[in-house]
């Protein structure tokens, strides 16, 4: 058999497959040594998973930073279904916070935070999601929300498709926020631009394309894919610092000293 595959292939095509198997597997032996095994095995299967859905994602390199999703499973937990919440009615009572008169950011769509698992937690929901209302329905029963809002001025530097996810690298925040945030060089998410039974598209961004703090970005959306049963209309929004590449509580960049359950939102131009 061997000799068969020497005739067919060829000696030097034979040495150069056995030396990419073998680079691999120093490789994967040196992540066994360090992560453990299964950590490997598992870090490696999900590099190739994400070979195969490279083409959904459009992103940009910027200052030498990836801009790839730091934000995990966008809705909280993988494990979610929506069609566990109750989506009758939260009895959330809406209350309003007056804002400071300049924030860092702009507040980037009307809604309510109306669920408690969607508020912001640094490991299990980075950002917080804003409603179109308690029932988790869009504008006039529909799937489309409120107008979305770019919330600084930058560039779209990420356009995660399946999700309709967007990220705008924010241009450096002026340096009388400093003792606001924690950081002044930013970038910011929104996800779910898009109806999730129809696939259409609430937005029509390009990678690279300049915003304005305050220009039309796209329409709440009900689209996921990471929970493909979600259909709450709303804004998922994050905050990341590019120093750290860490994501941050909104609340301050909006205004806000912290953001709670029954939390209304309400664009201020």
């Amino acid at each position: 058999m061997f000799k068969k595959s020497i005739r067919k292939y060829g000696i030097p095509t034979l040495k150069m497959f056995g030396m990419v198997v073998f680079g691999l597997a120093i490789v994967l032996g040196s992540f066994s040594a360090a992560f453990g095994f299964s950590v490997t095995i598992s870090a490696f299967s999900k590099g190739i998973l994400n070979l195969n859905r490279a083409g959904e994602v459009l992103s940009l390199r910027s200052g030498g930073l990836e801009t790839s999703n730091l934000s995990g499973a966008i809705l909280g937990s993988s494990e979610a279904k929506y069609e566990d919440l109750d989506l009758k009615d939260f009895q959330v009572k809406p209350f309003r916070v007056e804002v400071k008169e300049a924030t860092p950011l702009l507040i980037p769509t009307n809604g309510i935070a109306a669920h408690k698992d969607f508020l912001y937690n640094e490991e299990s929901h980075p950002g917080v999601d804003i409603w179109t209302n308690t029932k988790g329905t869009g504008l006039n029963g529909t799937s489309r929300g409120y107008p979305v809002y770019s919330a600084c001025s930058g560039k779209v530097i990420r356009i995660f498709l399946p999700n309709q996810e967007i990220e705008i690298q924010c241009d450096s925040l002026p340096i009388e926020y400093r003792d606001m945030v924690p950081s002044l060089n930013i970038k910011i998410l929104y996800s779910h631009l898009g109806d999730g039974a129809t696939k259409e598209v609430y937005h029509d961004l390009k990678l690279g394309q300049r915003l304005e703090r305050g220009e039309l970005v796209g329409y709440q959306g009900d689209i996921s894919s990471f929970v493909p049963e979600n259909r709450v209309v709303h804004l998922h929004f994050g905050v990341y610092d590019l120093n750290i590449r860490r994501p941050l509580n909104p609340a301050p960049y909006l205004g806000y000293d912290e953001i709670r359950l029954g939390h209304t939102f309400e664009v201020g131009f």
